[in-house]
């Protein structure tokens, strides 16, 4: 039986199939586009066969990508009693950059001439709570294997439909009290996992290489054998969630969310930018992917029956609305998330760091042997290239010998006393049970948007010397976890 993406030769690993350079981007035309049938360049389309190399490139961008990529029809996710109000209009970006404003062009539906679609009206969660699905782009649903869609017991829409939430609250009343919920826990699913990348505005290749690391580190976890934990209760991926936090809308790169929507976790033209009179403050879009981009953009799908397919990947990807610092995506990680799925180890990473083989599986073992262990870090080290090349930069060398210093001499020190004083945030991990409460409360003192509410507590009303200790947060929590009134929670490396 053939692929759904038609029959290649499959590598060693995996299957890989190049991407274009514009892959993902729509084309501004003053002419109607005629086709709509595939997102998929017409090499990757479920009907062809592969292209070979010497093939125009400029028929692979003929077809609408905005038109297939985002249907106009959501359907209601969750609903219960509520009113129904009139929908605005796909979010817009006003740039005066040329990639700004083709950017914010494919946000509007209409392609080429201009046409007036009729209102859509959608019944809200509780009333004020905006939570759609929309379906996923057949090439991107047909991906995913057979024995994951056929599961019994699962929910139909996981693989088939993109679930997007416009949240217009702060992160401690993202809760259920209020109506907001995230698929993991909709689906009775425990949460062991939590990974959390943080992105600024890293480029397509960054994110590539920290996002297929994870994942290639999730599809280890899968294929453990002789493991009591991850085999029982049910499969193991259904106990990883991978969140990635965008800080701000306007400084992250488009190319980026183009990489987002090929895996299925994005789509353009369905962020609203106000709900029933309320600004949006953060757009959270859910999807189980089978598909991974590697650093040299290559598209990573599962093959039938291959043992070295990459595994379903749950994924929740939090697009901030305004730039509010790191400090206020990690608290839209542990408030707002955590306190839904409530993992039992969150593991953060930074964008464009690439983690090992096992080396999460690692960090999460380390937890799972010490019950008392609170937090814990892994070696980061530069990348020095091939030959340590990399090392004739002056920068590069500098940056390498103070990562050994820390991680030889700084840090095996700290830890043999228990207390390691800064967890850097680029791979570190903790018990969210451990940092739940007083930890968290004084870390995100350091909150700006917290000021107006803290006053003399907040960021704004410290003196020099408290703010002096909130350029390097990290310490704080790390020293809150250690000192926590009645618990014996420790530090290592």
């Amino acid at each position: 039986m053939d692929h759904p993406l038609g029959p290649t030769r499959r590598p060693n690993d995996s299957q890989v199939i190049e991407i274009p350079d514009n892959y993902g981007s729509s084309s501004v035309s003053d002419e109607p586009d005629q086709s709509n049938e595939s997102l998929l360049p017409s090499y990757l389309h479920p009907h062809n066969q592969f292209s070979t190399a010497e093939q125009s490139s400029q028929s692979h961008y003929t077809s609408s990508f905005r038109s297939a990529l985002f249907p106009s029809s959501p359907r209601s996710s969750g609903m219960q009693d509520g009113e129904s109000i009139a929908l605005s209009e796909p979010l817009n970006l006003e740039s005066g950059s040329t990639t700004s404003k083709r950017w914010a062009q494919r946000q509007r539906h209409t392609s080429g001439i201009l046409r007036r679609y009729p209102t859509r009206r959608i019944k809200l969660v509780h009333g004020s709570v905006l939570s759609v699905d929309y379906p996923v782009p057949s090439a991107i649903r047909n991906a995913v294997q057979t024995k994951y869609r056929d599961l019994e017991g699962d929910p139909p829409e996981e693989f088939t439909h993109m679930r997007y939430t416009a949240a217009t609250c702060d992160p401690d009343e993202f809760t259920l009290q209020h109506g907001y919920n995230l698929r993991p826990s909709m689906y009775n699913r425990h949460t062991e996992m939590l990974i959390a990348i943080t992105y600024y505005n890293e480029d397509k290749v960054l994110t590539a290489r920290t996002l297929h690391g994870v994942m290639q580190n999730v599809k280890d976890i899968v294929n453990l054998k002789k493991t009591e934990f991850w085999n029982k209760g049910g499969p193991a991926w259904q106990k990883i969630v991978v969140c990635l936090v965008f800080d701000g809308l306007m400084p992250c790169d488009k190319n980026t969310l183009d990489l987002l929507a090929t895996v299925g976790v994005y789509q353009d033209g369905v962020m609203k930018h106000d709900v029933d009179g309320r600004e949006t403050v953060a757009h959270i879009f859910e999807y189980t992917t089978q598909l991974s981009v590697t650093p040299t953009q290559q598209l990573i799908r599962p093959f039938a029956d291959d043992p070295t397919s990459l595994p379903p990947v749950q994924m929740i990807f939090c697009l901030k609305q305004q730039n509010s610092k790191k400090i206020n995506s990690h608290r839209w990680l542990f408030n707002a998330f955590g306190r839904i799925l409530n993992p039992e180890v969150c593991i953060l990473i930074d964008a464009g760091t690439k983690p090992g083989h096992k080396s999460l599986l690692t960090l999460w073992e380390a937890f799972y042997n010490d019950r008392h262990l609170g937090g814990a870090c892994g070696e980061i080290h530069a990348l020095l290239g091939r030959g340590w090349t990399k090392v004739l930069n002056p920068l590069v060398a500098a940056q390498n010998f103070e990562y050994k210093i820390s991680n030889i001499l700084d840090k095996p020190l700290e830890s043999s006393f228990g207390y390691v004083s800064v967890l850097p945030g680029a791979f570190s991990a903790y018990r969210y049970r451990a940092i739940v409460g007083r930890p968290l409360e004084q870390y995100f003192h350091g909150d700006h948007t917290l000021s107006e509410r803290l006053g003399k507590k907040g960021i704004e009303g410290m003196n020099i010397f408290k703010k002096n200790m909130f350029l390097a947060e990290d310490r704080i929590l790390c020293f809150e976890l250690v000192a926590k009134a009645g618990c014996q929670w420790k530090l290592t490396f």
